[in-house]
């Protein structure tokens, strides 16, 4: 009798182990099959493993902001990108000149991950606003979804801007052309220009102008400024593969101190 209700207890644990594979296969197929959510998919960390600009693009993506600037006259609104910098206990944004009002109450730092602008900040004061460089410095406050970049740190230091502006290196930046974005686009150096800024072949459009450009080692080399304008014999055109880039060494950052 015992030996019978011994056999038939090992029988049901017998069943009950193979039940619990075929439920763990189960439960792992049907996982593989689902479609990761779009959170999943649009998370600032998701980028390709296979490149090797996966930890600047991690980087240009978790720094990445939308500026938005209103002219009360007009009540027109335009759009640039920009990048979240770190110095010194404060926090900044590094964007371009043309398009922004300098008037701070005009001013909202966007977080636009695709669904609408849903978060945003104020401008707490317009530190500097450069129209020969094309740059402006905007101080905000924290922002808890981002990550700054450290500039006095995630930057080239002297000959490693030789590597930084050489022909072919590789970059990649995070903005919003067209008003689409975020989005994450590479490009190489292609070259540079007597009033120091550089060619880098890439795509931009109107809305990525400021965007944060960055090297394999995730340093930040500068900021998307225009397009090159182009004459054929159907007239004028804008290469839109040809983005005009301001080397970050042409930022005075000392003005921070002092305003």
């Amino acid at each position: 009798m015992k030996r019978a209700l011994l056999t038939m207890l090992k029988r049901l644990l017998g069943l009950f182990i193979v039940g619990i594979f075929i439920a763990l296969g189960y439960s792992s197929v049907v996982k593989q099959m689902e479609v990761p959510s779009y959170d999943e998919i649009t998370a600032l960390t998701n980028v390709s493993k296979e490149t090797s600009l996966r930890k600047a693009g991690i980087i240009s993506r978790q720094s990445a902001v939308k500026v938005m600037s209103l002219d009360p006259e007009t009540m027109s609104i335009s759009g640039a990108s920009g990048t979240y910098i770190a110095l010194d206990g404060r926090y900044f944004i590094l964007t371009v000149a043309h398009g922004l009002n300098t008037d701070c109450d005009f001013v909202r730092i966007v977080l636009d991950r695709g669904r609408g602008y849903g978060n945003h900040y104020d401008c707490q004061k317009m530190i500097e606003v450069n129209i020969f460089s094309d740059y402006a410095i905007i101080e905000t406050e924290k922002i808890s979804e981002l990550s700054p970049v450290h500039i006095l740190t995630q930057r080239p230091k002297n000959n490693d801007w030789l590597q930084s502006l050489a022909p072919l290196t590789s970059l990649v930046y995070t903005g919003y052309p067209n008003d689409l974005g975020p989005v994450t686009v590479e490009g190489k150096v292609m070259g540079y220009s007597a009033e120091n800024h550089f060619y880098m072949h890439s795509y931009g459009w109107a809305g990525a102008s400021g965007s944060g450009v960055f090297n394999t080692d995730g340093q930040l080399v500068g900021h998307i400024m225009a397009l090159v304008i182009g004459e054929t014999a159907y007239g004028i055109s804008v290469l839109e593969d040809v983005v005009v880039v301001v080397p970050l060494f042409k930022i005075d950052w000392s003005v921070v101190y002092h305003r």
